[in-house]
């Protein structure tokens, strides 16, 4: 990212469970911190990873 002055702001979604018949994922949550990991420490991203949220939304 270019170094602009303006902080980078993300929202990160991981979710291995969903509610709705939808088959358990084994590797989203995971993958998720991961992004979020890279955007802060080589971004400078300030990243909201949410850690209970309900499925219903997503599907």
């Amino acid at each position: 990212m270019k170094n602009t002055g303006l902080k980078g702001h993300a929202l990160v979604i991981g979710i291995d469970a969903y509610e709705t018949g939808i088959p358990t994922l084994q590797s989203a949550v995971r993958d998720a911190n991961a992004v979020a990991d890279t955007l802060k420490s080589d971004h400078g991203y300030d990243v909201n990873i949410p850690l209970e949220i309900s499925t219903v939304f997503f599907v």
